[in-house]
């Protein structure tokens, strides 16, 4: 299956020049799949205190009334395009990763999370 492009897509949208801000009592709902490539992480940073720039990102640019979402597909799907981004991220993966708040990042972001048991980081950000 040949990947796809999202930019026909996006070339429809028009830019937003100002930064966005809830006002009053709205709740906003981040994408959490974008969210967790916005943020750098640090060489030689703990995963706790990458959650913590995610969190503090978060409060910063939204506020106290946000809810994250990470959308998945389950690992069954044999059919699925998601699957297919999945084989395709397989052979740029880093080692299973056991995730604690102590734990030292040792591999790119882009590695650690192409491997599919290491979306458990995202346990660790709730």
């Amino acid at each position: 299956m040949r990947k796809g492009t999202k930019s026909s897509l996006y070339t429809s949208f028009s830019p937003i020049t100002e930064d966005v801000k809830p006002a009053g009592s709205q709740y906003v709902v981040v994408d959490g799949g974008h969210l967790l490539h916005k943020i750098v992480w640090r060489q030689q940073a703990t995963f706790g205190a990458i959650a913590d720039r995610y969190v503090q990102y978060l409060n910063n640019k939204y506020g106290q009334d946000i809810a994250v979402i990470f959308d998945g597909f389950p690992d069954d799907d044999k059919k699925s395009t998601k699957n297919c981004e999945r084989l395709r991220s397989a052979a740029h993966f880093s080692p299973d990763v056991m995730f604690h708040e102590e734990t030292v990042l040792q591999y790119t972001k882009e590695k650690l999370l192409a491997n599919e048991c290491n979306k458990r980081f995202i346990e660790l950000l709730k």
